[in-house]
């Protein structure tokens, strides 16, 4: 729901100034095209495009004051709100960035922390005797088909995009290593003690530093989002960006008193005729 109040245009001369209020409501639905790559440290900054188009659009000075966000649109369980912040194309067109990012304690818990544990678990093979080749290889292919699986419940439940993000690049990377561990076992023998020892001293810090590489990026990711904004039950978030109302308000009637009538006339063009088209001022509620 978003509630615009716009306080629209000073009408008469400068002795007896008269400002003309208009509400308007909106009920809008908005769609959104994410960003994935770095899913599910994903962070977009979706815009909302307020232009004037009407034929005296000319005339009018867009500018926005106040932005409030209601507590209900920060309860969110996949994303939360961010600071809001607003960027002025120019005097007719103003852009307001509702800043959100996803969290992504869930996917850490869920699905990262189970990927890596099961990279782990296949260096279990080594425990089992070097001449039981047959028995290495069914345990290492029972746990890439369960790794196969889990795969397709990652892809059911995250979002659907064209390319691979972060999450899809570490577990499917993993399974890879994993594969790689599977076939290394195969081609030890009885014999190959030393061989089989040095392929599990290889895969061991092999795993170990891929998911600290990976655990670095995400702290990184993690580290660049801007703090949750946080509101109470049943309030408003309120941001200020320049002068208050009433600020804005007073300081129009003391310039358009102080205002000789000659110039007053000449500024508006027809102020005889209640023709002064006055800066409009918005506030946007959210």
């Amino acid at each position: 729901m978003t509630h615009t109040r716009t306080f629209a245009f000073q009408n008469g001369g400068a002795d007896s100034p008269v400002y003309v209020c208009m509400e308007v409501g909106y009920n809008v639905t908005f769609a959104l095209h994410l960003a994935l790559h770095n899913f599910p440290f994903d962070y977009h900054e979706p815009a909302l495009e307020i232009m004037l188009k009407f034929e005296d659009a000319a005339s009018f000075d867009l500018q926005m004051f106040f932005v409030e966000i209601h507590s209900v649109c920060t309860k969110m369980e996949e994303f939360c709100i961010l600071v809001p912040s607003v960027s002025r194309i120019n005097p007719r067109h103003t852009n307001l960035l509702l800043n959100l990012s996803r969290r992504p304690v869930f996917w850490m818990h869920s699905i990262v922390f189970l990927s890596m544990s099961m990279q782990f678990l296949m260096l279990l093979v080594f425990a089992i005797p070097a001449a039981d080749v047959a028995d290495r290889i069914g345990s290492s292919f029972t746990l890439i088909l369960t790794m196969v699986a889990f795969r397709t419940y990652v892809v059911a439940s995250e979002p659907k995009a064209e390319y691979l993000t972060l999450l899809d690049n570490y577990i499917n990377y993993g399974t890879l290593g994993s594969i790689g561990i599977c076939i290394a076992t195969a081609l030890t023998g009885e014999g190959a003690v030393n061989v089989d020892r040095m392929f599990f001293w290889l895969s061991l810090p092999g795993i170990v530093v891929y998911n600290c590489f990976y655990a670095r990026i995400a702290r990184r990711l993690w580290q660049e989002m801007p703090d949750e904004l946080a509101v109470a039950d049943g309030k408003w978030a309120s941001f200020q960006y320049g002068a208050t109302l009433e600020e804005r308000l007073a300081c129009d009637c003391k310039s358009e008193a102080s205002a000789k009538p000659e110039e007053t006339s000449a500024e508006g063009g027809n102020a005889g005729k209640g023709g002064i088209i006055h800066t409009p001022i918005h506030e946007t509620y959210i």
